[in-house]
């Protein structure tokens, strides 16, 4: 029977049906046992409402209950069962408020108090909590079922420390949006190109990412970077290590007050290598440079070799202006030594003087008529020249550390001049050794007067005074021992009658052997082969 003074609003659409009994009966059972003083009937997208629809349960006249879909985005209720009119419009819900007890139907609504909610636009927008009822409709029946209001249910929810984290739908799917912050809840992206630890988690554009070794990470790994980044490590040791292959770090590395430790190796390399592979010899304190294959470059060693202890262009004479008291030492490179240490000194340019004290001068005492070593020296920031009586062990200026020999002088009043490139070092003149040489068997004289010997391999000897007489030379005083025959000239070798020359190692020591024959002669010291 319908209720009274209610006409059938032929403009809405039935979108449900059903038995008439069995829905009544179970529609009023539910009804029946909702204590709360509110209802919602949700709307869900799954139900194809467009904007401005609305749902409502109506009367059809015949005494069946049924769901009704409004045409238009806005409808006006009548009060056919104490329903107070009211235009709907989208995005606005509908309140029905069912007052006393209908009859003749089968509907029992209870106390007057009992409200419906309604959404015009598919989203339930009423803020009445303590208890929902959502519903599905079907092709058959209407399904109503109890929620908990909760704030997890149905809404977007947040963590403490991150703002990633959204519930979808009636708290049952949720996804897990990647954000970027410094929080270490902060939650990311499986293949994100950004630095991500245990404890700290910077952003992409940081310019830095510190890692608390303290944490659970267990590897530093990060891809995609475009720009510079700046890993900084705790104060403990920290290798690179490669796990299928050797680890390689590319570009530029500056550190200054720390070492970089090399592999080792106990003898000289053999295995293969890439260009540029580096190993130090333990067993010989050598350092190799890899050229490819099974190929290595000792990098120490003497001469205009690249190394410890190498030189290149290495020119030491008397200055041009001041040539009785000044040296000049120029060379394109000269690598020196601590005891530890080494460092190469680029276009050296040096003038030493051997009137002053200290860098640049005398390490000791005062000028005295004597060969004096030349030594470059360098104190870490400054490269400097000194002059020492020592071939060994000069007395070095306050913070100089490193020196490397690089030649000699004789001074005699004044330095006596000569020219020394590289190892070999020669007089302008020839030098007095000795005179009125006369013995017949091999007879040591020794050359240190003219020569700085420390550093002497070998020694051109002439011999002079001798009328052309033959003199033997040797370095050994063994009388069976090969012996040089040279001829004395009339005065100075070269100068006079049958002169001439010969160089004599001097094994060592300072002397060479002469057996003067028949005549008288005087030895003379011309070209100084130098050990540096």
């Amino acid at each position: 029977m319908p209720i009274q003074g209610y006409t059938p609003n032929r403009s809405l659409i039935q979108i449900s049906s059903g038995s008439t009994d069995n829905w009544d009966i179970w529609y009023n059972q539910t009804l029946d046992l909702l204590d709360e003083p509110s209802i919602r009937y949700k709307i869900t997208a799954a139900e194809n409402l467009g904007q401005g629809d609305v749902a409502a349960i109506l009367d059809d006249g015949f005494g069946a209950k049924k769901a009704y879909l409004a045409t238009s985005a806005t409808y006006t209720f009548g009060d056919p069962i104490g329903i107070s009119t009211e235009t709907v419009t989208a995005g606005n819900p509908v309140h029905l408020t069912l007052a006393g007890r209908v009859q003749n139907n089968g509907w029992s609504f209870g106390a007057s108090d009992k409200t419906v909610y309604l959404s015009a636009s598919g989203t339930v927008t009423t803020t009445t909590s303590s208890l929902k009822l959502g519903y599905v409709i079907s092709s058959t029946a209407i399904f109503l079922r109890p929620e908990d209001f909760s704030s997890t249910g149905g809404q977007t929810n947040s963590v403490t420390g991150a703002s990633g984290i959204t519930n979808t739908g009636d708290n049952v799917n949720a996804a897990l949006a990647p954000t970027y912050g410094s929080s270490a809840s902060t939650i990311c992206q499986g293949n994100d190109a950004r630095l991500h630890s245990q404890n700290t988690d910077q952003a992409t554009n940081s310019s830095s990412f510190e890692i608390d070794y303290t944490g659970n990470s267990a590897r530093l790994l990060t891809t995609g970077l475009t720009a510079n980044r700046d890993f900084t490590f705790p104060d403990a040791t920290t290798k690179l290590v490669g796990e299928t292959a050797p680890a390689t770090v590319t570009g530029d590395h500056d550190y200054s007050g720390g070492t970089l430790r090399v592999p080792n190796n106990a003898g000289v390399p053999s295995v293969a290598n890439g260009k540029g592979d580096v190993v130090f010899d333990t067993a010989n304190d050598d350092l190799y440079l890899g050229q490819g294959g099974t190929a290595w470059k000792k990098m120490n060693g003497g001469g205009s070799s690249a190394g410890f202890g190498a030189y290149s262009n290495l020119v030491v004479k008397p200055n041009a202006t001041n040539p009785a008291y000044q040296l000049d030492v120029d060379a394109d490179s000269i690598t020196l030594s601590s005891s530890t240490l080494v460092y190469d000194a680029k276009s050296v340019n040096l003038t030493i003087d051997i009137t002053a004290s200290g860098a640049n001068g005398l390490d000791a005492g005062s000028e005295a008529n004597a060969p004096y070593y030349v030594y470059v020296i360098y104190n870490g920031t400054t490269v400097a020249g000194l002059l020492s009586l020592s071939a060994t062990a000069p007395t070095m200026p306050s913070g100089y550390t490193y020196k490397k020999l690089v030649g000699f002088c004789v001074n005699n009043t004044d330095i006596l001049d000569f020219y020394q490139a590289g190892n070999l070092y020669s007089y302008t003149a020839w030098q007095s050794v000795a005179s009125g040489l006369s013995a017949t068997t091999p007879t040591a004289q020794s050359v240190a007067a003219v020569v700085g010997t420390d550093i002497a391999k070998a020694v051109q000897i002439g011999m002079g005074g001798g009328g052309g007489a033959i003199v033997a030379i040797s370095s050994s005083a063994d009388a069976t021992s090969i012996s040089q025959l040279v001829g004395s000239s009339t005065t100075t070798p070269g100068t006079g009658t049958a002169g001439s020359y010969v160089l004599t190692p001097l094994r060592g020591g300072v002397n060479v052997y002469y057996d003067a024959g028949s005549a008288t002669h005087v030895m003379y010291v011309k070209d100084v082969l130098l050990n540096l």
